[in-house]
């Protein structure tokens, strides 16, 4: 009876065995074939203890860099953050769908929806955690809401321009008329003075209804650098009027579809912006170079302050700006601008500046060369 019951208990161990194997091998396919990013970590210093593939893969981490180590550490998730979703473990024990902002091993920020649990581990509390990557669904609404109050904007603007514009040519043309008079002689600075401010008046005017207008741009294959050549001499004299420099490098890159006025007007909105956002004998660069997808782009890289995050937030809405006595116009004109074409401007900011990536649809044609 007894060698009985341990035959039977050698049985009922090697068909734990078994079990284990199978719950662990089934565990392993679970987790790290798993398409969410899926992470455990330790419930006493916070340290990982497994991530799965995806998770690897979107935060671009080998697994020994990972295991053992801490969030914090690895600088992907800053204090505040991670101790919002500690407090709310230790209240809640799980939670779902909690966004919080990650960093990736390049430093590329991520808006990730988290939920989490507590749960036991090789007889250890651990904490799983599963984490969904929603940056580009924010920046869709974002660019939706920009887009809706650009239309908006536009809207009430083609509503009162022109009722706007003919008055003010009516005082323009008096002041003209009256700046020839004898009489006025000794006044004619205080005219001149006067019908600048109309003209600065007139052109803001101008730059709120081009947002307003929904025509199409007359869109014809162009080199691109051609475009930036053509623009050249009157960059360089702008920046050598500020006592500032301005470096050109223009690279082998396809053929566009694009409206040659829009997107030197763009080019020069931009450059412009760059400009007055710099010190003297600093220095303004513009690149065009081709993406490995055969994208052709146009960079325009300053060595300004940067932009503070609240700016930065509504970047291209008409009345946004950093710069004192700006309108925030031209830098809306450039998104109107982009948008006719299919195009879309990107920008980085920072200490050391600011840069502005206009990605052109493509390519159409490799039969564009560089022009110095």
């Amino acid at each position: 009876m007894l060698i009985r019951q341990r035959k039977l208990r050698r049985e009922q161990a090697k068909s734990d065995i078994c079990c284990d194997g199978l719950s662990e091998e089934r565990y392993n396919i679970a987790f790290h074939c798993n398409p969410a990013l899926l992470s455990i970590t330790s419930s006493v210093d916070g340290a990982f203890i497994d991530v799965n593939h995806a998770w690897l893969e979107a935060m671009g981490y080998r697994r020994e860099e990972v295991i053992g180590h801490r969030p914090l550490e690895m600088a992907m998730i800053d204090a505040h953050e991670l101790l919002k979703l500690r407090e709310t473990v230790s209240i809640q024990g799980t939670f779902k769908n909690v966004q919080t902002r990650l960093r990736t091993k390049q430093g590329k920020e991520m808006i990730c929806l988290v939920s989490g649990s507590m749960i036991r581990l090789n007889g250890k509390d651990c904490f799983f955690s599963s984490l969904v990557d929603i940056t580009d669904q924010r920046r869709m609404e974002k660019e939706l809401s920009r887009l809706d109050r650009l239309s908006l904007i536009g809207q009430m603007a083609g509503g009162i321009g022109h009722e706007i514009r003919n008055p003010l040519q009516t005082v323009r043309g008096f002041l003209q008329l009256f700046q020839r008079k004898e009489i006025y002689r000794e006044d004619w600075p205080h005219f001149e003075l006067m019908i600048n401010e109309l003209d600065q008046a007139n052109a803001i005017i101008s730059e709120v209804l081009s947002l307003a207008r929904t025509r199409s741009s007359k869109l014809e294959l162009k080199n691109l650098n051609l475009i930036v050549h053509k623009m050249a001499p009157l960059l360089h004299a702008r920046a050598f009027s500020q006592n500032k420099h301005l470096e050109i490098s223009l690279d082998y890159i396809p053929m566009v579809m694009v409206d040659e006025r829009e997107i030197g007007r763009m080019l020069f909105n931009l450059a412009q912006n760059g400009l007055e956002a710099m010190e003297e004998r600093k220095s303004l660069t513009i690149r065009t170079y081709t993406l490995a997808s055969g994208q052709a782009v146009l960079e325009i890289r300053d060595q300004g302050k940067g932009i503070s995050p609240e700016i930065a937030e509504r970047l291209g809405t008409p009345f946004v700006t950093n710069k004192d006595g700006g309108t925030g116009l031209g830098l809306a004109v450039c998104f109107s601008i982009a948008e006719r074409h299919n195009a879309k401007i990107e920008f980085e900011t920072g200490a050391q500046g600011t840069t502005f990536y206009v990605l052109f649809p493509g390519p159409v044609s490799s039969g564009a060369v560089a022009v110095q």
